[in-house]
């Protein structure tokens, strides 16, 4: 896997983001930048449920 994308789903955004300077502040802590420039939202938990892709486990950070 190019980004090693291991949870969907996923966001990838392009690297002309590089000129949202507000976008860029928050990314590190949801995300990572490849090293072609390429954004990858990584905290696919944040966003509710959730496939791993390495077990297969469809996963639900809400559930109690």
């Amino acid at each position: 896997m190019k980004y090693n994308i291991t949870k969907v789903p996923a966001l990838l955004v392009s690297p002309d983001a590089k000129y949202y300077q507000n976008l860029n502040t928050a990314w590190a802590e949801v995300g990572t930048i490849a090293p072609d420039g390429w954004y990858i939202f990584r905290s696919t938990e944040v966003m509710g449920i959730y496939k791993n892709l390495l077990t297969g486990q469809i996963v639900n950070p809400q559930a109690k």
